[in-house]
């Protein structure tokens, strides 16, 4: 009965342990492999022991019953011996053997029951044993699946993070070389602004020099002169006289007064001519410094606003970039907790969001990124526009400024072939264009007449107007 006791116990114990696996898949997925491992090894032993108990506990049946059987049959051999030399009285003989037999069956047939509810029991938990490693093992192999197409999604997002990490190394590495660009570019209109501010203080010098040469020199005539007169006692009025009368007598004398008074008013003219040049060319060298300045101060604007723009979106990829490193970590660690923990279920719908979030993230980074890219290609557009009309400008300086018509096929402007005979000039650069190109006018001269010019000159001449590298 100790041994039907332990056996008990041992199988409530077992069975209790099935049924709390057999009741669903959330009790099966909180216990962890350690957990399972020691079930199985529980479950196995206590089956054994289950198993031991009831084939000592049968076996023990078997002696009793054979113990029991012998008794009876002993009984039985006395009860036969005792009827026959006795002549005792057979149906009270057989009474008191059916007696026994009731008695017998009445103690062997629970115990027939009771070991064919073991055997029954034993044969339900083997078959529930078998299907709980069934499902134990199918899970396994979910689980194992599972995990590698997590860790397949996070070398995914490794390779996308390092890609992206790749494609900011390389913008600011573009950002420090549109920087080196621009600072060359500022140095070079420094540096022809100073050139052009010299040339004007050179000319201005150069003309208070002529000036007072001038000064100087007709002083010191004069002064001569009047020391001459005053030498030879020869007084202006009397000079004036003589030489009227002279004239007055002698044609070829006056002829040669006319002529010296006609190149007397060609010279003056020419002055006035020279300094009217000198002034025009002074102003315009003025203008022209002016506009350099302007230009100057525009670009400096321009690159500032683009600088402090792609520093902006610079810092903020940093700062994303940095979130995503963290994010990268956080699934490092979030990995070795799976691999520690194994539990699958929860963990895979957390790195199933965790992905989806990096993958929102990657792709608005990927998207401020072309956005960046896309503004960054506009700058350089813009810088190598103004380099290439300033190399213009600069080349210009040293060659014939009038372009013939069969140097030139197609437009310095638009870049449209020129077909036909009739290829217009700037007025003002001397270059040839479309009519389209051409088409806007300037007022220049004493009588303010009209001329076709390009666009770069227009914004050159014309100071009302934008300047030419706005509108581009």
């Amino acid at each position: 009965m100790e041994s039907r006791g332990e056996a008990d116990g041992s199988g409530i114990s077992l069975q209790d342990d099935i049924t709390y696996c057999a009741e669903g898949p959330d009790n099966v997925e909180a216990i962890d492999g350690e957990t399972l491992e020691t079930l199985r090894s529980r479950m196995a032993a206590e089956f054994d022991v289950q198993r031991a108990a009831l084939m000592q506990m049968f076996v023990a049946k078997e002696d009793e019953l054979k113990a029991e059987q012998e008794k009876n049959f002993a009984l039985t051999k006395q009860i036969e011996e005792f009827i026959g030399p006795s002549g005792l009285d057979l149906d009270e003989s057989m009474r008191n053997a059916q007696k026994q037999t009731v008695l017998l069956r009445s103690v062997v047939k629970p115990m027939e029951e009771e070991i064919e509810e073991y055997k029954t029991r034993i044969m339900t938990l083997t078959g529930e044993l078998d299907r709980t490693r069934a499902d134990c093992d199918t899970r396994n192999e979910r689980e194992k699946r599972e995990k590698e197409e997590l860790n397949r999604q996070i070398s995914e997002a490794k390779n996308e993070t390092r890609s992206l990490a790749a494609k900011i190394e390389a913008n600011e590495s573009l950002l420090a070389n549109l920087s080196v660009q621009l600072s060359g570019s500022d140095s070079a209109l420094r540096a022809e602004l100073d050139k052009l501010l010299n040339q004007l203080k050179e000319v201005e010098s150069q003309n208070r020099q002529l000036t007072e040469d001038n000064d100087r020199l007709l002083a010191r005539h004069c002064s001569k002169m009047e020391q001459r007169l005053a030498t030879e006692g020869v007084k202006l009025p009397d000079v004036f006289e003589k030489t009227a009368r002279m004239v007055e007598h002698d044609p070829a004398l006056a002829a040669a007064m006319q002529n010296l008074e006609f190149e007397y008013l060609k010279l003056h003219e020419k002055m006035i001519e020279s300094t009217v040049s000198w002034q025009n060319a002074d102003e315009k060298l003025h203008s022209e410094v002016a506009l350099l300045k302007e230009e100057q101060r525009l670009v400096q604007e321009e690159r500032k606003g683009y600088e402090d723009a792609v520093n902006i979106d610079l810092r903020r990829l940093n700062a994303e970039l940095a979130q995503l490193r963290s994010c990268e970590k956080e699934l490092i660690a979030t990995k070795a907790r799976v691999s520690e923990l194994e539990l699958v279920e929860p963990l895979k719908n957390k790195f199933e969001k965790e992905s989806h979030e990096l993958r929102r993230k990657v792709v608005a980074l990927q998207k401020d990124l072309d956005n960046s890219e896309a503004v960054q290609k506009d700058f350089v557009k813009l810088s190598q526009s103004l380099q290439v009309e300033l190399e213009k400008l600069r080349v210009s300086d040293g060659e014939v400024r009038f372009q013939h018509a069969d140097d030139v096929t197609e437009c310095n402007g638009c870049k449209k072939p020129l077909s036909g005979s009739k290829k217009p000039n700037c007025s003002h650069c001397g270059r040839i264009y479309c009519p389209a190109c051409v088409s806007k006018t300037i007022q220049s001269g004493p009588n303010r007449r009209s001329f076709n010019v390009c666009a770069v000159c227009h914004t050159l001449l014309d100071q009302k107007s934008a300047p030419y590298f706005s509108t581009q």
